[in-house]
């Protein structure tokens, strides 16, 4: 016992080093590392479609309005939230930049995210090393440097092409994750570059025809009736088809053709985008599925009720809009709000809109089933109390009503009785007068609008306070 108190011990660390998944290659990921093309290629190749739904996503963002929170304990193992209207921190993100305003700094930062996956925000500090103002940095020009599976520091390209490091909380990193490089970032554009590629050629295509030559191409067909042509005859046909018809000096440009009996002119569809309509209209579908927007968004009324519009807005808040808001407002909170206070949080004031069919129908079935008070509701909506809505509500069988019969209705299963249902102690078989049936009754009854008087009593003072 004696000799083990004083042999050595083994000692059993429990820091544990990051595992460095990385390649040892090197040290700096960023633009085009991975599966995604460079970021320079993303940006410039993102038009049409893709370009409609960026700004629609991003224009949503930038309406969202910052709050900052203050977490604080509440009682062991709790914590609640404060809004503080006036901390250095909300008023540096509701004027991040003295040339681009919040909104302007949101949209460009959701259109960076969904473009080529991530954005950069420089922190320009004081002399206390606080951020006194947010600088928009190019995504395209900074490289994270990886070291041991943490990111340490950037690497950063100025426009004058001087390449110069900066620390790893110089700047607010808000990315998506590619799963390919986790390092590296993913956008809405590389992961659909295909369908985006065929439908920028097949627009190209289009647009190249209308740009040098409109004349839809044609071809002569021939019936099983139509009389064959010799070589002789079909060259001297050409010449005089193109005498009369070329587009600048022909002799019966504008005017009807009339062709050989048996024989009729054909147009190639495909080259006047009929057939290729289809493909397109899949095409958009797909890049439109991809960014997660809906049609009515991009300004296409498929159904004129508000409902529909209601919907597709609630989808687009929930399912798309909402990530990136929860991206943004995360990388924020980790990587600036820290710096001010350890218990701050950046989030966004509640944007999507709750489904009101059910709410109605809640409140409805609140009221019928005595759950809460109109009053109660009416606090809920912003709403002065009125004198009345502490009233139950009526029935049809209230004719003309009366709150006195209506409030004993309510609290009939309430009412205070006996161990005997309110009868006198006493044999169960014993039928009881009629003189003290009335006094039972009346004395239940006087009992019951005692009760409803105190809980209504109870209920206004609650109001009030």
């Amino acid at each position: 016992m004696i000799a083990s108190l004083f042999s050595p011990k083994k000692i059993i660390s429990d820091i544990r080093q990051q595992i460095p998944f990385e390649p040892s290659m090197s040290a700096f990921f960023g633009p085009g590392i991975g599966n995604q093309p460079s970021h320079d290629v993303l940006l410039r190749e993102t038009l049409g479609i893709m370009d409609s739904c960026t700004k629609a996503i991003a224009n949503r963002v930038a309406t969202l309005e910052f709050v900052v929170k203050e977490s604080l304990p509440v009682s062991e193992g709790s914590l609640s939230e404060r809004i503080i209207d006036d901390h250095p921190l909300q008023r540096l993100l509701s004027r991040p930049h003295e040339d681009f305003s919040r909104f302007q700094f949101l949209r460009l930062t959701t259109q960076w995210i969904c473009i080529v996956g991530e954005a950069y925000w420089y922190k320009v500090p004081n002399g206390l090393n606080l951020p006194v103002e947010l600088q928009l940095a190019p995504p395209s020009q900074i490289r994270p440097m990886i070291h041991e599976g943490v990111i340490i520091g950037y690497e950063v390209t100025d426009g004058g092409g001087l390449v110069e490091r900066y620390g790893k909380r110089d700047f607010v990193r808000m990315f998506m994750p590619d799963p390919e490089n986790m390092w590296g970032s993913e956008g809405i554009i590389g992961p659909s570059a295909i369908s985006l590629d065929t439908s920028r050629f097949a627009g190209e295509h289009l647009r190249a025809k209308y740009q040098h030559d409109a004349t839809p191409s044609t071809v002569i067909e021939a019936n099983e009736h139509a009389a064959e042509w010799t070589p002789e005859v079909q060259e001297r046909f050409y010449i005089k088809w193109r005498d009369s018809y070329q587009t600048r000096v022909g002799s019966r440009v504008g005017l009807p053709a009339i062709l050989p009996t048996g024989y009729r002119l054909v147009e190639l569809a495909m080259q006047s985008g009929a057939d290729i309509t289809p493909l397109l209209e899949h095409l958009r579908d797909d890049l439109l599925m991809a960014s997660g927007v809906p049609r009515s968004i991009l300004g296409q009324v498929l159904s004129g009720d508000r409902s529909s519009a209601e919907t597709n807005a609630f989808v687009f808040d929930l399912h798309t809009v909402k990530p990136y808001a929860a991206m943004i407002a995360d990388a924020l909170t980790g990587q600036l709000a820290i710096d001010y206070q350890d218990n701050l949080i950046v989030d966004f004031k509640e944007f999507v809109s709750e489904d009101k069919d059910h709410r109605l129908a809640q409140e409805q079935s609140d009221l019928d089933r005595k759950v809460r008070s109109i009053n109660e509701i009416r606090i809920d909506h912003n709403h002065v109390p009125s004198d009345w809505g502490d009233e139950p509500i009526g029935t049809t069988g209230d004719v003309p009503y009366d709150p006195e019969e209506a409030r004993e209705r309510a609290t009939s299963a309430a009412k205070p009785q006996g161990p005997d249902n309110g009868r006198p102690e006493g044999d169960d078989d014993e039928p009881m007068e009629p003189e003290e049936v009335d006094r039972v009754e009346r004395d239940l009854h006087a009992k019951a609008r005692l009760w409803a008087r105190e809980q209504r009593k109870l209920s206004r003072s609650k109001l009030r306070a």
